[in-house]
């Protein structure tokens, strides 16, 4: 598919499409992503120490050797390539690869329990049903990142040191997360298409519902790229 074709395709969701996909399992290697003249490495748990970061940082304090973002080999190799594909003054900022189990289901729970705080007209139910737009709910599907086929990236400007605006921040979960979210001034729209087209180029598949979301060779990227199968199942790296 030509590249439009491809972002015309990122403004629809996939995850409500009946079909069953095989999982090929492959046991394709973690590698440990490192930095390039394209590509900075800023963890959410060296930033974030109320959101998703801090269970990241309660799972490393019981698990040292955890302390990097790791991918699937396939994927970091995407990565680099989408990185090298930006303008000199780009880089991208890789905030999250593989995720830990217990840190998915705690981050579902997190999302939970916000939602319920603001809405607590809502049922449990309703509550779980608005988390799971955000964030992959291990008990019903295999989450991206839990099997390191996924990222979460910005954009940094070199010349100014300032992060792109994207309209709000990454883990933000709310409509205006979406890739082609309305009320988008023109500067976020074109960012958001700068982000985009990088990593579609590089093979990556979107989600439709978080503009810094990307992943290759799981199950959303199958449905995105109408493959028969998809890669990655669940698996921790070998530290």
């Amino acid at each position: 598919m030509k590249i439009q074709e491809l972002i015309d395709r990122s403004k629809q969701s996939f995850e409500a499409d009946p079909k069953h996909l095989p999982c090929l399992d492959s046991n394709e290697p973690y590698v440990r992503v490192h930095a390039t003249s394209q590509l900075i490495l800023q963890p959410i748990w060296e930033i974030d120490f109320i959101g998703e970061g801090r269970f990241y940082q309660e799972y490393i304090a019981l698990n040292p050797s955890y302390n990097a973002i790791f991918l699937r080999q396939e994927v970091a190799k995407r990565l680099y390539e989408a990185a090298e594909s930006l303008p000199s003054y780009l880089q991208i900022v890789l905030r999250a690869g593989h995720r830990p189990l217990s840190v998915q289901r705690n981050v579902l729970n997190s999302a939970v329990e916000r939602y319920i705080a603001k809405n607590n007209q809502d049922s449990p139910e309703e509550a779980l049903q608005y988390a799971r737009i955000f964030v992959d709910d291990p008990d019903i599907k295999i989450p991206s990142h839990v099997c390191g086929s996924a990222v979460d990236v910005e954009l940094l400007n070199k010349d100014t040191g300032k992060l792109l605006d994207f309209g709000v921040p990454i883990n933000t979960n709310s409509e205006q997360s979406y890739i082609h979210a309305e009320g988008l001034d023109t500067l976020q729209r074109e960012n958001r298409m700068h982000l985009l087209t990088a990593m579609l180029q590089a093979g990556f598949a979107p989600l439709y519902s978080e503009w810094w979301h990307f992943s290759y060779g799981d199950r959303a990227w199958a449905y995105f790229y109408d493959k028969s199968q998809f890669l990655y199942g669940i698996q921790e790296p070998i530290l």
